[in-house]
């Protein structure tokens, strides 16, 4: 485990209604209470809310699909198609969820119980997420035009052409 500070990033929209607009903080915690410990000590009554709302992204990032769609159209791109898959992901990670529970003991040989526990319980824990609204995932589909032409056909639907 690094002795390096924890980076803690939050939303725009979060850091707004709880830390008064600052999104990263660099804490001195060896573990996700720790942070959660940490940032109750510098805005009290934070803690009760990162309980609730914390969405871990290790070594990533995670932005609001507005900011996405604002930095997609400051580089040139035209936003062509936005959907959220939130419900799918919801029954995609149950289902994942259940196959590791068939199958939990050669997980186990394979990974060891500790990564198949914490699997089990990331899996869980997002579905959960995902079913009330606490997390959210979009598919943003982009063209960059080009002499105001797209090169995307005119279509209705965005089913696939079989």
């Amino acid at each position: 485990m690094s002795d390096a500070p924890a980076r803690v990033v939050f939303t725009t929209g979060f850091s707004r209604r709880y830390t008064g607009g600052v999104t990263e903080f660099a804490i001195e915690a060896k573990t996700l209470r720790g942070v959660i410990k940490a940032m109750d000590t510098l805005y009290p009554g934070l803690g009760d809310h990162l309980e609730e709302e914390t969405t871990v992204a290790i070594d990533g990032e995670l932005h609001e699909v507005g900011t996405m769609v604002s930095m997609f159209q400051a580089h040139g791109f035209e936003v062509r198609h936005l959907e959220s898959l939130r419900e799918h992901y919801a029954l995609t990670l149950r289902h994942w969820v259940a196959n590791l529970a068939k199958r939990f003991d050669e997980a186990v040989e394979e990974v060891g119980a500790e990564r198949a526990r914490v699997w089990r319980l990331y899996m869980s824990g997002s579905a959960y997420g995902f079913e009330r609204h606490h997390l959210e995932i979009h598919q943003i589909l982009c063209a960059k035009p080009v002499s105001g032409q797209s090169g995307w056909e005119l279509r209705t639907d965005f089913e696939p052409k079989f």
